[in-house]
């Protein structure tokens, strides 16, 4: 049978021993605590800049960066793609040199066939001629029509189109006249005002006027100056000149 004393002793011990083990929980308690709010304060503070090593971990797995056998497919294929679609262009490049400077555009020729020349002269007295008046004015108009038999070849290979005729005409002492030719109505006009021209009166040839590759077109073509027959006679160069929409203006020089 215990004494007092014993069990005393035996309830002293067993206090102590549940008071270590309370005492280390509690310390593991509060150092987890600690440490959890300390992450936790880290983490709202910094962001991004800060994670948690586990955290850090689980990223790492998730996010690989690319390795270089990737990069290196990757490259590959690029240049792959810039390879081919530099070839493709210098091919083209190519092609279109050739048909570009290989084979120079040919310009349209022509020739004027027949020149015909009606002087026009008038004298008109304006007032006077009465008893006791004073004698009229007169005055006198000259003009000359030169009819030209233009034909204009077209040995390309796309059509080419006619955009406007005119013609120089060349004086002693190198005095030149030029002259825009006659339009659709003038040149109908003309005909029916001085009948003397109709003997000559062909099929114009127009502005606008279209020519199919390897054809021709032919015409033709009144130019009006003020010029008297003795001053035409007295010529040196009659040079017709035909723009085109496309091609280059062509100078035809009219036989002596």
């Amino acid at each position: 049978m215990r004494t007092p004393s014993a069990t005393l002793s035996a309830s002293l011990l067993l206090l102590k021993s549940v008071h270590t083990t309370a005492a280390r929980r509690l310390n593991c308690h509060l150092g987890l605590t600690y440490k959890r709010f300390v992450t936790t304060g880290l983490v709202l503070l910094c962001g991004p800049l800060y994670t948690h090593p586990n955290m850090r971990r689980t990223d790492q797995t998730q996010q690989q960066p690319p390795t270089p056998a990737r990069l290196n497919n990757s490259g590959s294929a690029l240049q792959t793609v810039l390879v081919v679609l530099a070839a493709v262009a210098v091919v083209a490049l190519a092609i279109a040199s050739f048909f570009y400077f290989g084979e120079k555009p040919v310009q349209p020729q022509g020739q004027v066939e027949a020149v015909w020349v009606y002087p026009i002269h008038r004298q008109s007295n304006y007032g006077g001629g009465g008893t006791g008046q004073a004698p009229g004015i007169e005055q006198t108009f000259d003009q000359l029509f030169v009819l030209a038999k233009v034909k204009i070849d077209n040995p390309g290979k796309i059509p080419i189109f006619i955009r406007d005729m005119s013609a120089v005409v060349t004086l002693p002492p190198d005095v030149t006249k030029a002259s825009q030719a006659a339009g659709r109505s003038d040149f109908s006009q003309i005909f029916v005002a001085y009948p003397e021209t109709a003997e000559h009166k062909q099929e114009p040839l127009l502005r606008d006027t279209s020519i199919a590759p390897g054809s021709s077109a032919e015409g033709l073509v009144i130019f009006n100056y003020p010029l008297t027959k003795e001053q035409w006679d007295t010529h040196t160069a009659l040079d017709v000149t035909i723009s085109f929409v496309h091609q280059a203006d062509i100078v035809l020089k009219a036989a002596q």
